[in-house]
């Protein structure tokens, strides 16, 4: 029994525990982190509970499934698919603990025929993006009381419709770029080649993605062809490549196109292909004697060949679940093995499509274009398509930390001319914030504020200025001081509401505090006289009025 990974045990562990709150749960690991593995020992630890289906939509799945669950969980694994058949009441006793079963098998007659509804306790789907089909469901449905678990490398679907519809919840996540960084994965590097005179503007989108019949006729022109066959053999130089096109016509024809421009072995495979021709194409290339496996489709899933460290799309798509899919083909570790190369062939017009690349699968989710840019240019300067992305993205939270700091350095500097606009046209803080509003003051006010003392900058409201005239005149009554002295005297931090003889008196002895007078503080003495009326303040606020106009009550001032 193959010994699990850390984040292997945890994911295990995460799916049991979901099951306590759930019927069913999602299980997200890329592709080459050991889905399979993980599948084998949820197996192994839910058989005291009773018998496992494992549900599939391909042959090469299943295989696998068999040998992974045989290999490491040591039960008894009957295979439901076409002509064989699982035991699962054997007359001698002999029952399969775990059925491997086709979806196409499962959804049939079979189903009611052969199976009870309390036959299998757990389920579990390969593939689980398919399971929104109606086959999936209704056998789902059928063994009601199972608990279910879903296994996928990509949760998102091209048309949109969520999972969620199936699955209650996502129990782990392991994603491409984890595995990376962990040493699971090998790192990618990116090249983008655009195919000139290709636009795909007039294609339709069909179920989320390009239509396949339109994109294919586009590509299977012989002028696009030899775009992607020229810097195709240029670049993979020796690495071992899997090229993915849009339909079967095109793969074979690209093949053709490819024996011009290079000796080494070339292959290309279908579904149509007879399963004897494709083994053997797939046997060739596992062998190192195959360089260039061209196809549609056929290798997306259920298909694992480590020595693969170069992946060809010349299928534009805008399914992060395909393009991720094609490019998991890649990652696989394998001796002498640095870095997988991604050739992405892009249309010279993509037109109103929003294109899938190796930096949104690496993102795992949808990103900002300026992030997009920033690393397919640092991919194209070499680095590694992971740390590109990291980069791209650090270089983003950096400027929008910029941004926010320059946000609030222009807000505090707007408080702050504010209140020193306010300070500046208001001796005597009678005014309040609402107060500096409105339209700017008439000629005749501020001409009216000139034979006041009061100064008047051209933008004060009308509002601000007839109450600024308002308590000048009603402290010229009372014999206050002057706008110019009231304002001296707030800034030493002394009481304005007093008679102009004792406030000349007071500036008297500020003056006779040397010759930095207006630096010095206010000496002792004058303080402690004015202290004995009124505790000592800095300045009127406007922020926090302290109270209506001509009261002697202040409030400290900070500029935020």
């Amino acid at each position: 029994m193959k010994p699990l990974r850390d984040y292997q045990l945890a994911a295990c562990d995460a799916i049991v525990d979901e099951w306590t709150r759930v019927r069913s749960t999602l299980l997200v690991a890329a592709t080459g982190t050991g889905k399979s593995r993980m599948g084998a020992e949820i197996i192994h630890r839910r058989a005291p509970f009773g018998r496992t289906l494992w549900l599939a939509h391909r042959s090469e799945l299943l295989d696998q499934a068999v040998t992974t669950i045989s290999e490491n969980t040591g039960l008894r694994v009957g295979r439901e698919q076409a002509q064989q058949r699982a035991q699962v009441r054997s007359l001698w006793g002999a029952d399969d603990q775990v059925v491997v079963g086709s979806i196409q098998t499962m959804h049939s007659d079979r189903l009611s025929k052969f199976f009870k509804p309390s036959d299998f306790d757990t389920i579990i789907v390969d593939e689980a993006h398919h399971a929104l089909a109606r086959s999936y469901r209704d056998v789902l449905a059928y063994f009601d009381h199972a608990k279910i678990l879903g296994v996928t490398a990509t949760p998102d679907r091209g048309d949109k419709l969520g999972l969620f519809q199936v699955f209650d919840t996502v129990a782990f996540q392991y994603e491409i770029l984890q595995g990376i960084a962990d040493g699971y994965l090998c790192d990618l590097q990116s090249r983008e080649i655009v195919i000139g005179g290709l636009d795909l503007s007039h294609v339709r989108t069909t179920a989320g993605d390009l239509n396949a019949g339109e994109l294919a006729e586009l590509m299977e022109s012989e002028e696009h062809l030899h775009s992607i066959a020229i810097p195709l053999v240029r670049e993979a130089g020796d690495r071992q490549t899997v090229v993915f096109m849009p339909n079967v016509a095109s793969s074979h024809h690209l093949a053709s196109v490819l024996r011009g421009y290079t000796s080494s072995p070339i292959r290309a495979i279908d579904g149509n292909t007879a399963k004897s021709e494709r083994d053997d194409a797939l046997s060739e290339y596992a062998a190192g004697r195959v360089q260039f496996l061209v196809n549609c489709a056929i290798l997306t899933e259920g298909w694992d060949a480590p020595s693969t460290s170069c992946v060809a799309i010349a299928r534009p798509t805008k399914s992060r679940a395909l393009y991720a899919q094609m490019i998991g083909r890649g990652t696989r570790l394998a001796p002498g093995k640095e870095n997988c190369l991604v050739l992405d062939f892009v249309p010279e017009q993509a037109g109103r499509h929003k294109l899938v690349n190796p930096i949104d699968v690496l993102g795992g989710k949808d990103l900002d274009d300026d992030v997009v840019r920033e690393a397919k240019r640092l991919t194209g300067e070499g680095m590694p398509a992971s740390e590109a992305l990291s980069a791209a993205e650090e270089a983003k939270a950096t400027r929008q930390r910029e941004e926010r700091l320059r946000d609030e350095m222009r807000a505090k500097k707007v408080r702050a001319e504010a209140e020193y606009r306010v300070r500046r046209i208001d001796p005597f803080g009678c005014l309040d914030p609402d107060d500096m509003v409105g339209p700017r003051a008439k000629a005749k006010t501020l001409a009216e504020m000139e034979s006041l003392r009061l100064t008047p900058p051209p933008d004060v409201p009308e509002q601000a200025a007839r109450k600024m005239i308002n308590e000048a005149i009603r402290r010229q009554k009372l014999g206050y001081p002057t706008p110019k002295v009231t304002a001296i005297l707030h800034r030493r931090g002394l009481r304005s509401d007093i008679h102009h003889r004792e406030a000349s008196a007071i500036i008297d002895a500020i003056l006779k505090n040397g010759p930095d007078q207006w630096r010095n503080p206010t000496p002792a003495d004058i303080l402690a006289k004015d202290g004995k009326k009124q505790k000592r303040c800095e300045r009127p606020s406007i922020v926090e009025p302290a109270g209506a106009c001509g009261t002697t009550s202040y409030v400290s001032l900070t500029i935020r």
